[in-house]
């Protein structure tokens, strides 16, 4: 198991191939991590793209939606199963009936 530090930006930087690996040696606590932050990181580059776009600045707009993309294809990378299977969790739907 990788032991080591790890970073969303450093496996975004790797190949697929040599990313899925490491992601695979990680232990599902730091997967989770990593896909939480990657996904915090997702929704504040589309919030950035959006200000560019009203502002005009259109390949600015484009270059964080790339970003925003590339964040959220890692977080399902990193919530994925080995076999390429997603882990869902159960939503209690009690609760989201009562729209807690």
């Amino acid at each position: 198991m990788y032991t080591g530090p790890i970073s969303n930006g450093m496996l975004l930087g790797m190949t697929h191939k040599g990313r899925s690996a490491l992601i695979r040696e990680l232990s599902p606590d730091v997967r989770r991590k990593l896909a939480h932050i990657a996904s915090l990181g997702a929704e504040q580059e589309t919030r950035k793209a959006a200000e560019h776009l009203d502002a005009g600045r259109r390949v600015w707009a484009g270059t964080r939606l790339d970003h925003a993309q590339s964040l959220s294809r890692l977080a399902a990378e990193l919530t994925g199963e080995p076999d390429g299977v997603f882990i869902v969790e159960p939503i209690d739907s009690g609760s989201v009936a009562a729209g807690n």
